[in-house]
């Protein structure tokens, strides 16, 4: 019964505190539709696909942020009496930060994945080659930070240090940081539309900023594990291995952040659709 309590009680506070912070995702408007278009020159046709594009991410990375921070508070509640923010201490299950974070990145690969239905009739695609993946700096950094946690993982089994928690972590996280890479190969390699120039331009812009987004997120998943796997590293007895050992773990949990920030669908508050290179690459000057 104390469990079956627990869960009502978490999932009545997620969906209040949904319903009071997140009534609906954000609208998107025609700053940001210039913003991934990289034009304020957007025919109707063309800014309803951007529109619809960015509507869809903008769902799938709230329902999914907040389907985490649900399931964190629901496991934690029941399992430990408490709403966990730690890391390392407890299973990642129950912990709001990971999950948390963690939602929002499947959601966001989802919204990525997300298939509209093919139009009946004959289909015409290019065969011009396909422009290289947005953001291979920041693949490469979130496949450095995923061998990273796995190495210290393995350390920690071998010195006896694992947890369940990290244990947990590690195994997440690698789901995740797979899944990101398969979309990546998804979005680079999925068939370009035929049917136009415009369309080929569109086309474009929407691989490139899905193929940046992927990245950033594929850095924040990765960097909050590693930050998972070095709060399981062993520290001395006088304290010093420990508190660099924290301070670590915070940098790599206020990256993991800023990574996710970055992945955001949506222009920053400082950017101008005006100004004389705001529209020239979105990819470049927004982020």
């Amino acid at each position: 019964m104390p469990v079956v309590v627990a869960a009502l009680v978490g999932l009545l506070l997620a969906a209040s505190v949904a319903a009071v912070l997140y009534p609906r995702p954000a609208p998107v408007v025609a700053r940001d539709v210039a913003w991934i278009a990289g034009s304020t020159d957007v025919r109707t046709q063309e800014g309803a696909v951007y529109a619809s594009y960015l509507r869809r991410h903008r769902l799938h990375r709230l329902v999914g942020g907040l389907v985490g921070v649900s399931v964190a508070v629901v496991v934690g509640l029941s399992t430990y009496q408490t709403v966990g923010f730690s890391i390392g201490e407890r299973n990642p299950l129950g912990d709001v930060l990971f999950l948390g974070i963690a939602g929002v990145v499947v959601g966001s690969l989802s919204a990525e994945t997300y298939r509209i239905a093919r139009p009946s009739g004959r289909l015409r695609a290019s065969l011009e080659p396909h422009r290289p993946a947005a953001r291979p700096g920041v693949v490469r950094a979130a496949r450095v930070c995923a061998s990273l946690a796995a190495a210290l993982g393995a350390a920690d089994l071998l010195l006896g240090e694992a947890t369940a928690p990290t244990a947990t972590a590690l195994v997440l996280g690698a789901l995740v940081v797979g899944v990101s890479e398969l979309t990546l190969r998804a979005v680079r390699t999925r068939p370009r539309p035929g049917l136009s120039g415009r369309a080929a331009v569109v086309d474009d812009r929407i691989r490139a900023f899905a193929s940046t987004v992927v990245a950033w997120l594929e850095l924040s998943i990765a960097l909050l594990v590693l930050a998972w796997a070095t709060s399981a590293l062993p520290a001395d007895g006088s304290g010093a291995v420990g508190s660099a050992l924290t301070v670590v773990e915070v940098a790599l949990v206020v990256a993991a952040f800023v990574a996710l920030h970055r992945a955001s669908p949506r222009p920053s508050r400082r950017w101008d659709a005006g100004a004389p290179s705001a529209t020239a690459d979105v990819m470049r000057d927004a982020r």
